[in-house]
């Protein structure tokens, strides 16, 4: 009588039914609303870099024009320019090399397209110096196999546009661009030696 009183009560205790402490889970459970963490989330994009607009700028034009910015022609007999003061031998080569918003019309020289009745020859101290550095092998073989460093080798610049150039022939592809895209011809110094020669010659055997 005893254990089927015993089972009886077991039967009560494990049955859920019976328990008061016990809840179920549909009426327990509440979970909170899902919110992303925010160390998850990705970073925001950081903005475009700015562009340069220097990058942007057209490059100025190969031949300069009168009304351009920053510009200067200087015009015979070649005694007004920025600081001629400064000048003592007047404008050289060196001069506009150093300068490279000078610049000289052709229409002011001598050439087989010019009609100016007050056209000029080219001087000779506008023309680039002697030794005036790199043209010479040596100098080159001094400096070793790599040579100048890119970019900074020294170039001669046309006094009539905005074309230069470097090398070994650097001289003789300027004269020759001088008189091919601007027509006008340089007074042959060699010939000049010559004829001074000739003459002195002439007057020795009078």
């Amino acid at each position: 009588m005893a254990d089927h009183k015993a089972n009886r009560l077991k039967r009560r205790l494990d049955s859920p039914t019976t328990l008061d402490f016990f809840t179920s889970s549909s009426t327990s459970f509440h979970p909170r609303p899902y919110q992303p963490s925010f160390s998850a989330a990705p970073p925001p994009k950081p903005p475009p870099p700015a562009r340069n607009n220097s990058l942007t700028l057209p490059l100025p034009a190969m031949d300069p024009t009168p009304g351009e910015p920053n510009t200067i022609f200087i015009r015979p007999p070649f005694f007004d320019f920025p600081d001629s003061h400064l000048y003592q031998d007047g404008l050289t080569y060196t001069a506009m090399a150093i300068n490279p918003d000078w610049f000289l019309d052709p229409a002011d020289f001598i050439s087989m397209h010019t009609s100016n009745p007050n056209a000029v020859p080219y001087p000779p101290q506008l023309e680039p110096p002697r030794g005036w550095c790199p043209a010479k092998k040596k100098d080159l073989k001094e400096r070793g196999a790599e040579g100048w460093p890119d970019g900074e080798e020294p170039r001669l610049r046309c006094t009539f546009c905005r074309r230069t150039y470097a090398g070994v022939n650097a001289k003789s592809m300027w004269r020759r661009h001088v008189f091919e895209k601007h027509k006008i011809a340089m007074s042959n110094r060699r010939d000049n030696a010559d004829r001074s020669r000739k003459s002195s010659r002439m007057c020795l055997l009078l």
